[in-house]
């Protein structure tokens, strides 16, 4: 396994992750709309926490980050036409969970950042944060490769930063009035396994299930964290089939899916699910959906004509065009 990424490489998973959105903005919508009929009240306010799928500009941000998209031929259809970070044409799922709430889409957290440090400042949004950051992964060491970036624990040490200001300007209840009716939406873990699987130190140190195991742990650490600051709702994605990945499928002969890296994903996406359960029944208050974005993408690849595809091998050309 390679440990390092060729430039070629790199425009390639880049390339990836902005029409690998696409099919994250289907689950996500439907995610949105099960909260929404669900829970049978309005939510206030969305924070966002993750990686390239759900970031909107958090890495402009960051002087010495390679995982950007503020250039052309980002952001075409969107506002303007013009690039905003976010790693798509148009809008990501995280502007359209908003979209499907009522809500205006979440600004990057770090282009606000002085308003929050003004604890004097009244207008303060409450309708939402992002904290989402491109390269990014559970573990703190994931997305190196990238240059700087903003891991999950450290999304989380930002919105807990705003939550205590939010109290000084607030007060405890209108907070907790807030933050308990919020959806946290976290959508993160792919570029935790990708790290560890093309990674020889780290496949030689840890078995995949030990790292799948690990990375489950620290997600739901960061869920229990997110608690303390009075979150009670929550939208999770598991691991997508990551092996059927255009990017993963080109150097394949017969651009086959890699199926020990689909094992990995699986693997984690099963520890992960009772994880949550447990952290759901420990926790009164808590609600959660969770959207099992695995076997959705398998089945992309296995009904392609079902989303307007040719063939599964067709989704592999598709993307391969977009690379230079």
């Amino acid at each position: 396994m390679a440990s390092s990424l060729s430039a070629s490489s790199f425009r390639l998973y880049m390339d990836y992750r902005r029409r690998w959105s696409l099919f994250m903005t289907t689950m996500v919508v439907a995610v949105a709309a099960m909260i929404s009929c669900s829970e049978g009240q309005m939510v206030p306010a969305a924070f966002v926490f993750g990686d390239s799928v759900v970031d909107v500009g958090n890495n402009n941000h960051l002087l010495f980050s390679i995982a950007k998209s503020n250039y052309p031929h980002y952001g075409v259809d969107f506002a303007y036409g013009e690039p905003t970070g976010r790693f798509s044409n148009g809008k990501i799922p995280s502007d359209l969970v908003a979209e499907k709430l009522g809500l205006p889409s979440p600004p990057p957290y770090l282009s606000i950042r002085h308003i929050w440090q003004n604890i004097n400042k009244r207008s303060i949004p409450l309708t939402g944060l992002n904290f989402a950051s491109a390269g990014c992964g559970v573990l703190k060491n994931t997305g190196s490769i990238f240059g700087v970036h903003i891991s999950l624990e450290e999304q989380v040490d930002y919105y807990a930063k705003v939550y205590s200001t939010l109290l000084k300007l607030r007060g405890y209840d209108r907070t907790e009035n807030i933050v308990s009716k919020a959806l946290f939406l976290v959508v993160i873990g792919s570029n935790d396994m990708l790290n560890y699987y093309d990674s020889d130190s780290l496949r030689e140190k840890f078995a995949p299930q030990d790292r799948s195991n690990q990375t489950a742990s620290k997600l739901v650490e960061q869920l229990e964290r997110l608690y303390a600051y009075g979150a009670r709702r929550f939208a999770l994605t598991g691991l997508p089939a990551l092996g059927c990945a255009p990017a993963r499928r080109l150097p394949v002969k017969n651009q086959e899916c890699d199926n020990e890296l689909n094992s990995m994903c699986d693997t984690y996406n099963r520890m992960l699910k009772p994880m949550l359960q447990r952290f759901k029944s420990k926790h009164k208050g808590v609600s959660y959906t969770y959207f099992d974005a695995y076997t959705f993408f398998l089945d992309v690849v296995n009904n392609a004509s079902r989303y307007g595809l040719a063939s599964s091998t067709f989704l592999s050309s598709f993307f391969f065009h977009f690379v230079e």
